[in-house]
């Protein structure tokens, strides 16, 4: 038993080291052998194929790895590391939405995404959501109207609505499967929601496999109390991209009495693409210009509902340029074009191997960003191109070339492939460790 508990605390001493390692401060005592460094992050390969067909209605959980210096890259546990990650998405807020390291693609278009790592290392990818043939639409998420309070012995009815992937949406409400946290202190019969008792309940609603919660408070009426005021705290706050903040929302009643509804009072934005709101949590987005955005909160008791605004500063990313005209934007992606592009991956693979293909554009203000461009083999014999992906037939060499569009502007890059007889061999020159999905 003792050697069985040995190999585990070695397995999740390796996992941890893994998942979040510790940057060499250098040094090292006696060896002639420089210490790694980390120097980087990247796309995981597997992230990579999926980003490369990803299409409007589609989820995609961004997976990265660490690049050192001695070549070797480290599979990132963003569920440990989530703390060290800045994501955000610098230029196509109307065509995907990130939320922690998830991208969820809404409509077809160009989107660029910054990830910046423990506040020092950075990659940018640009993306093509594509769009889906009638025949393709899918169901991509529900949503329930909020209800911030019900009182005991009164009934509420429920809202529910499904957004598709082409951009449309319909009431579903009399489809949902709903469900109470707690019976005891709210009840569900159809769409009619009943409140029993004084209590905090999670409502949670179910539809062809998507699902949506609301907390709600049931309460007991008081005679004579009703609700004065709400407050949001802060009133005024400045963030940067990136950055978060929970408000705090105190409501105020006749009889003096105050109480907190941060969690149960219903909270809107009004410019969505400034940044993204999960409950009374708001998260700044990637902006090209300071930007001030009004949060209204709003909270019902006894057929009385107040509301309370707080105004949200989002500070410009410095990162972001203008389109040379002084015009800037959230959704710019066509102002620039790039210079060049670049094929960056490994130039040999072993018959029978895979090579995932990676591409990096330059534009004229000196950036440069992963890209998603075509791929065409010249000799298919020696090796084939499916999607990002390159594959070893036989013994030889081919010419792999990327084709990219931006901005009316094409450009095109080649590299010359070698495969080789032998072993598996990805042709990356790197030393890369995989446990499965990290994330």
């Amino acid at each position: 038993m003792k050697k069985v508990y040995g190999v585990l605390a070695v397995f999740l001493a390796a996992v941890t080291f893994l998942s979040c390692k510790v940057e060499s401060s250098g040094g090292g005592g006696g060896t002639s052998e420089p210490t790694p460094e980390l120097n980087g992050i990247e796309l995981t390969n597997e992230t990579r194929v999926k980003l490369n067909s990803i299409k409007q209605g589609d989820d995609v959980k961004l997976c990265f790895r660490e690049t050192w210096t001695d070549g070797s890259t480290k599979d990132i546990d963003y569920n440990l590391c989530s703390s060290d990650f800045k994501i955000a998405i610098k230029e196509g807020t109307k065509f995907a939405t990130i939320k922690g390291n998830v991208l969820s693609a809404k409509s077809a278009g160009s989107v660029k995404i910054s990830v910046t790592y423990k506040e020092k290392y950075s990659t940018e990818f640009k993306i093509e959501v594509k769009g889906v043939a009638p025949s393709e639409v899918v169901l991509t998420s529900i949503k329930i109207t909020p209800i911030s309070t019900i009182a005991v012995g009164s009934t509420a009815t429920l809202k529910v609505t499904a957004t598709y992937s082409d951009g449309t949406s319909k009431d579903v409400s009399s489809s949902v499967v709903f469900e109470s946290s707690n019976k005891s202190f709210a009840t569900i019969n159809g769409t009619t929601l009943t409140g029993v008792a004084e209590g905090e309940v999670t409502i949670t609603a179910t539809y062809e496999k998507k699902s949506d919660s609301i907390p709600v408070k049931v309460y007991k009426t008081v005679p004579g109390k009703t609700l004065s005021k709400i407050a949001i705290d802060p009133p005024n706050v400045s963030l940067p991209t990136g950055t978060n903040i929970e408000f705090k929302i105190k409501a105020t009643y006749s009889n003096g009495d105050t109480e907190d509804v941060s969690k149960v009072a219903v909270c809107e934005i009004d410019i969505k693409e400034a940044g993204s709101l999960d409950g009374n949590k708001f998260t700044a987005a990637s902006v090209p210009k300071d930007t001030i955005v009004t949060l209204t909160a709003s909270y019902k008791y006894d057929g009385t509902t107040k509301t309370a605004i707080a105004t949200i500063t989002v500070i410009k990313d410095s990162t972001i340029p203008t389109d040379g005209t002084g015009n800037i934007g959230f959704n710019f992606g066509t102002a620039t074009a790039p210079t060049k592009i670049e094929i960056t991956s490994g130039t040999s693979v072993a018959k029978g191997g895979t090579l995932t293909l990676i591409t990096k554009a330059t534009y004229s203000n000196g950036t440069s960003v992963e890209v998603f461009p075509t791929y065409e083999s010249s000799n298919t014999s020696v090796a084939t191109v499916d999607g990002i992906t390159l594959k070893g037939i036989s013994a030889g060499t081919a010419t792999i070339t990327a084709t990219y569009t931006e901005a009316g502007t094409t450009k095109t890059a080649s590299v010359t492939i070698t495969v080789t007889e032998g072993g598996s061999n990805t042709g990356s020159g790197s030393i890369s460790v995989d446990f499965g999905s990290l994330c």
